[in-house]
């Protein structure tokens, strides 16, 4: 398969940013602190160097492999999902353990109900897009319950946070909404092919400027137990009418 020089020069520069971010993270110590994320982008580079090579050599079952790794990198995307998370409630055990226990397990039944509500179709280009678009909204709805989380508590993110989750919520908003168009739109095909690799390349141009250097998340006031405790007692009456409310709308409450 010849490379388009447009799509050459996605695919370029995507390797060059790729390899600057795993060469600043080891160079600034940032792989210790941030080990999902950085397993993210080596799989990623490792994959899309491969993928660059059989292109070029004209593999003859070059579309097989492109979207069958495509998918396994879709699937990886959850360890920058995962350092986020860890890295926002790393010192609020009890938020952390509360959220573990509600954003966890309402992901794993959005996902479920996205992949049965998908229409069946044979394993060529719409089915993997199909399975991109629901991964895509998966990951950026638990993006958002992670941050809207944070935003709740007063959880302030540093750069390294701040840069790697808005980077990475921009790129899902890209990819739910481009997939979308190309399932609906004919004429969409041309610009899609082009639309997520170049988003993508954003997202990495936005992390190489936001984890050049090591910037945690600052330090939280201390403060009393016992409002900490009262916040909590207070989030949980929230959720709990949440769920009162979700179940006399579905008729089961």
């Amino acid at each position: 398969m010849q490379l388009t020089p447009i799509y050459l020069v996605i695919a370029v520069s995507a390797l060059l940013f790729e390899a600057l971010i795993l060469w600043r993270g080891h160079r600034a110590s940032l792989l210790r602190h941030y080990p999902f994320f950085y397993c993210y982008v080596s799989g990623v580079f490792v994959r899309n160097f491969a993928i660059f090579i059989l292109a070029q050599r004209g593999v003859e079952n070059y579309a097989e492999i492109y979207w069958h790794s495509q998918a396994a990198v879709s699937l990886l995307r959850f360890c920058v999902l995962w350092e986020v998370f860890r890295a926002v409630y790393a010192t609020l055990g009890g938020v952390r353990e509360l959220a573990s226990r509600t954003l966890l397990p309402l992901l794993g039944c959005f996902a479920i109900m996205l992949w049965i509500s998908s229409p069946t179709v044979p394993p060529h280009e719409s089915y993997f897009t199909t399975f991109e678009r629901t991964v895509s909204l998966t990951q950026a709805c638990a993006l958002l319950g992670i941050l809207g989380l944070a935003l709740y508590y007063g959880i302030r993110l540093g750069i390294n946070i701040w840069g790697m989750a808005f980077g990475f919520s921009l790129y899902l908003s890209v990819s739910v909404i481009n997939h979308t168009a190309f399932e609906m739109l004919e004429f969409y095909v041309l610009i899609w092919r082009f639309i997520s690799p170049a988003s993508f390349v954003g997202m990495l141009i936005l992390w190489t400027w936001a984890l050049w250097s090591y910037a945690p998340n600052p330090l939280l006031t201390p403060t009393d137990p016992s409002n900490g405790q009262e916040r909590l007692r207070q989030w949980q009456r929230a959720w709990s009418r949440i769920v009162i409310t979700l179940r006399k709308v579905t008729g089961y409450g």
